[in-house]
């Protein structure tokens, strides 16, 4: 009864009364409007809540809406609880927890290829319903127990049962709705992979808050397992090349070309970092939409083991030297070998590059870079290639300075690689005042060089 009434006054005058929820969906409902009223009263029923799951999803709920009590509210859990280490991340991974705008830029100012943001566009793909009596079993409309009954209908291959069953179990908007569907579609792409992709991305679209988090690892399950870049089994590079055209087919709009460009950038790095040597073998197994990503990974894989002691050319002469150089006659992968490698984030950090377009920078080709951002391309591979090792360089080599990067600023050099230089200049030292750049003929480079230039809206 009380429930019911919460549900009433929820619908007809707002959030319900803190202090009257004995439920979770009410909790939920009511929780941002209680903790700007009575923080003390909400973070006391925090700490004596049973549920780990509608916990975390709260402290998440309340870490996001007031910023200035973040470190206070995450101090309400345990400290090296899921729910305290996941609070947490908010502060250190703010993209992570940023809904992005469908298809990219919202007034859709970006006109050539790639995405607009370093954050994964959401994939508008609608999540069929499924009628109440079919998703809720015998839990009523018991939150944690449809909670849990969600997960195992994302175990046996009903996502869209599942995602069900949370919108039927917690309030539209909640961050513990986006906990729960965030959960089945984790499920869901670990169990299904890309032959329940669609369901996922759909699920994924939903997670509101957490929606970037819930997509990438949809689109990187989705992907085979990645195979040594310097022995690569073809057949594998084959299925990868297959699920990527799989997702653009998929996914309406620019998105599906957008998801593809990610799931390249997060694969080929994985790659890498399983090879000893840099070599040609997936060079010619890639479609030419992938080089460019194979560039990047490349770049990395140099910088990391180099340094910039050869000095950018040559570097990236050796890079796509290395890459191109045709395999040997009678290359096999029957004796590949086994090896372990880490995820790109722990391995490079994290580091946010050209985070949104300014002025018309839409104009600039983009792809996704190492995980946490964007560079531009260039047509010519050498050029590329200058490109992606200033970008490895920018998230590795402590000794990248304006003395490296000052050829890169002159004129007689290609627009993409001026502006890229220019562009991490400014990301090092951003109060720096660039004078060959500012006078640049180019608009695009004149802008970046400016200190004081404020970037457009997304």
């Amino acid at each position: 009864m009380r429930l019911a009434l919460a549900w009433m006054l929820l619908a007809c005058f707002g959030p319900p009364d803190w202090s009257s929820c004995d439920a979770a969906p009410c909790r939920a409902a009511a929780a941002e409007s209680a903790w700007g009223k009575d923080s003390e009263e909400v973070a006391q029923t925090l700490r004596t809540l049973d549920d780990p799951f509608e916990r975390a999803a709260l402290l998440e709920q309340l870490a996001y809406a007031f910023p200035a009590d973040r470190d206070r509210i995450c101090g309400l859990a345990p400290r090296d609880s899921p729910a305290a280490v996941r609070c947490r991340k908010l502060r250190l991974w703010p993209h992570l927890t940023e809904k992005s705008e469908p298809g990219g830029d919202r007034n859709g100012r970006r006109k050539a290829s790639g995405p607009s943001t370093p954050k994964l566009p959401s994939p508008n793909i609608e999540l069929p319903t499924r009628p109440e009596e079919a998703v809720r079993g015998t839990c009523g409309r018991e939150a944690a127990c449809l909670t849990d009954l969600a997960v195992e209908h994302a175990q046996q291959g009903a996502t869209v049962r599942g995602a069900n069953a949370c919108l039927l179990a917690w309030p539209e908007g909640t961050a513990v709705l986006g906990e729960c569907l965030l959960r089945v579609a984790r499920v869901a792409s670990r169990e299904q992979g890309l032959s329940g992709l669609r369901d996922t991305l759909a699920t994924c679209g939903l997670t509101g808050r957490v929606e970037v988090n819930c997509l990438h690892r949809a689109l990187v399950e989705a992907m085979p397992v990645p195979t040594p870049a310097d022995h690569p089994d073809p057949a594998v590079v084959t299925e990868a090349t297959r699920a990527t055209e799989l997702v653009q087919r998929m996914v309406p709009g620019r998105t599906g070309a957008i998801y593809a460009d990610y799931m390249w950038s997060e694969w080929l790095v994985s790659s890498l970092q399983q090879a000893e040597v840099l070599t040609g073998h997936l060079h010619s197994l890639l479609p030419p939409g992938a080089r460019p990503h194979l560039r990047t990974a490349g770049a990395w894989w140099l910088v990391q083991h180099q340094g910039l002691t050869p000095g950018i050319e040559a570097l990236a002469d050796g890079l796509q030297q290395a890459l191109t150089t045709p395999v040997e006659p009678g290359w096999t992968t029957t004796e590949r070998p086994e090896r372990e490698y880490t995820t790109l984030n722990a391995a490079a950090g994290y580091r946010a590059t050209w985070t949104r377009d300014r002025s018309k920078e839409g104009i600039l080709p983009a792809i996704y870079c190492l995980s946490s951002g964007r560079r531009t391309v260039a047509e010519d591979p050498l050029v590329d290639a200058r490109i992606a090792v200033l970008e490895a360089a920018l998230r590795v080599a402590p000794d990248l300075d304006l003395p490296v990067l000052e050829p890169y600023l002159a004129r007689d050099q290609p627009l993409a690689l001026r502006w890229t230089a220019t562009r991490i200049h400014q990301d090092l030292f951003p109060r720096a005042d660039l004078e060959m750049a500012r006078s640049d003929p180019n608009p695009l480079v004149r802008w970046r060089a400016r200190s004081q230039g404020k970037p457009t809206n997304p």
